[in-house]
């Protein structure tokens, strides 16, 4: 398993980062999983996302294919090498009732959405704050297995 903090382009907020990567500790310090060190960056999907979701011009959906298609080449290199990679949920706190502003909470997760790669946020933890803290893990196309069961253990602990 791999660990990123910010995929290559997400601004991750430390107290964020710090928490999520101290449950992914906790998890190898258990054996329930082997850290490897290898970076893990895609290009940010922020455009692919909005042209997906708004139908965009013909030109921003073309540009949404090809981004898609040099992230999921990169995330077929990882996964060669990996079973899973780690990330934290969000790369920032969670926002209150008004909504996220000009956050992008869902900047780790929509590259996996767009991918198709199975994911599991699992619980990490509170920021020195008391702010809830996601623990992101994502398979290989096909690995639902392994998250479950690392989720369970995970659960069990």
């Amino acid at each position: 398993m791999a660990w990123s903090a910010t995929l290559g382009f997400a601004a991750s907020e430390r107290s964020i980062t710090a928490t999520a990567r101290s449950a992914l500790q906790r998890l190898a310090d258990r054996g329930l999983l082997r850290l490897v060190e290898r970076p893990v960056e895609l290009a940010d999907p922020g455009t692919a996302w909005a042209a997906l979701r708004t139908g965009g011009s013909t030109a921003e959906r073309q540009a949404a294919r090809q981004l898609r298609a040099d992230n999921d080449r990169r995330l077929a290199a990882a996964f060669a090498e990996l079973d899973l990679i780690a990330t934290p949920t969000t790369p920032n706190p969670p926002h209150g009732h008004h909504g996220p502003g000009a956050r992008m909470s869902v900047a780790l997760t929509w590259a996996f959405n767009l991918s198709g790669h199975p994911a599991v946020s699992l619980p990490a933890g509170l920021t020195p704050d008391g702010e809830p803290v996601g623990l992101q893990l994502v398979g290989r196309h096909g690995g639902e297995g392994l998250l479950l069961a690392v989720a369970a253990q995970h659960e069990a602990a």
